[in-house]
């Protein structure tokens, strides 16, 4: 992360109520009834039968919805896609024993499933696959991985969309290092929202939480 990064970054940190603020516009402003969001709560609902191969394909319908294959991105096909999850099925469950507070303790342990997880999945036909990877971990593993996009993660973190394969992984650990600073300094919990709370939401679990700051920061300077 560069200065100007590190600027806002700090003013999340130093101030719980502009952190309030980016959480309320997501919540307000962000594609309240668009469909992938009406999606999104289905697949967190339906977590506990993930693995189930109609929860499968609507994980894929999902990341369609959150436009994963659309312009440059672009998914394996369905089969190839469930059989990958599949295949490291082991190891994900192995992950749901975790949450985003285990970071704190265990991210060195963590993440090196997440690298073999990250290496392993077959998830989109593009050499660079940190958004892809992201918001299919989240998906399977809500309460543990923030998803990423470019538009505002990578904005926000990096000032930049591009990214290169050759350092993503790295780059996606920087990010959840830094969500970590976030999430040591405020008590997320209390902006959970419910599935069945004032209809649909996208302040559901924490990793989401963290992902909409962001994204309400940029928000709010476009």
């Amino acid at each position: 992360m560069n200065k100007n990064n590190n600027l806002k970054l700090n003013k999340i940190l130093n101030s719980e109520k502009f952190l309030k603020k980016v959480i309320i516009t997501v919540k307000k402003e962000y594609r309240p009834y668009d469909p992938g969001n009406y999606l999104y709560n289905l697949v967190v609902k339906n977590n506990k039968s993930i693995f189930e191969d109609k929860n499968l394909e609507l994980i894929y319908t999902t990341l369609i919805s959150w436009n994963m294959n659309s312009r440059g991105a672009r998914l394996t096909p369905i089969n190839i896609f469930k059989k990958s999850i599949l295949n490291n099925k082991k190891i994900i469950i192995d992950l749901k024993k975790y949450t985003f507070k285990d970071l704190l303790i265990n991210f060195d342990e963590i993440f090196e499933k997440l690298y073999f997880l990250y290496n392993n999945l077959e998830l989109c036909k593009q050499k660079t696959k940190i958004v892809t990877f992201s918001k299919t971990m989240h998906f399977l593993l809500p309460n543990l991985c923030v998803p990423i996009d470019r538009k505002y993660a990578l904005n926000f973190f990096y000032n930049n969309r591009s990214i290169t394969n050759k350092n993503e992984f790295r780059k996606y650990k920087e990010i959840n290092l830094n969500y970590c600073k976030i999430y040591e300094k405020y008590d997320l919990s209390k902006y959970l929202g419910k599935i069945s709370d004032n209809g649909i939401r996208w302040n559901i679990t924490i990793p989401k939480i963290l992902d909409n700051v962001v994204i309400g920061y940029g928000i709010l300077k476009n």
